[in-house]
């Protein structure tokens, strides 16, 4: 199976094809540049998974949501195209997806993102996914986690 990622209208991201998932953490080089991001081992995850996007999951990074039930109110698509990125993450450009701390998961390699009707978003090799749940720019990351003060939580509730 080739990589995806499908957005589920007020749910999670299921993402398909042996995608990794990790972690980000923040390496700073220095005063004069900006801050480079690397990716940690990747988590175990099933294949496929589903990637919580409302930020309200009890099993954190991934969605507990009922089968068949949604997790907010999202509006269709607001967007056509995903935002630009100006970050960048060390290592190979395959398919992956990385958690930002408390902040959206960045995907690098040109995964395929479909929208919940099947239609695809433009490709891109990198972009970052809402986890908060709060963007006006779903499925994609504007920012507003920031303002709505979106936390990770690790399984351990910690």
């Amino acid at each position: 199976m080739e990589p995806s990622i499908r957005v589920v209208r007020g749910g999670p991201l299921v993402v398909a094809g042996r995608v990794p998932l990790s972690r980000l953490a923040k390496v700073d080089r220095g005063p004069d540049s900006r801050p480079a991001w690397v990716r940690s081992s990747a988590l175990g995850t099933p294949e496929p998974y589903e990637l919580c996007r409302c930020g309200h999951t009890t099993t954190p990074p991934l969605c507990d949501r009922a089968p068949d039930g949604t997790c907010f109110e999202e509006p269709s698509a607001a967007i056509a195209d995903p935002l630009p990125v100006t970050w960048d993450i060390e290592g190979p450009d395959e398919p992956a997806l990385a958690l930002k701390p408390n902040g959206p998961a960045r995907m690098t390699g040109a995964v395929p993102v479909v929208g919940d009707d099947g239609r695809p978003f433009p490709p891109v090799d990198r972009c970052s996914l809402c986890r908060c749940g709060t963007s006006a720019a779903m499925p994609f990351c504007d920012g507003s986690h920031k303002v709505a003060g979106f936390r990770d939580r690790d399984p351990a509730g910690t």
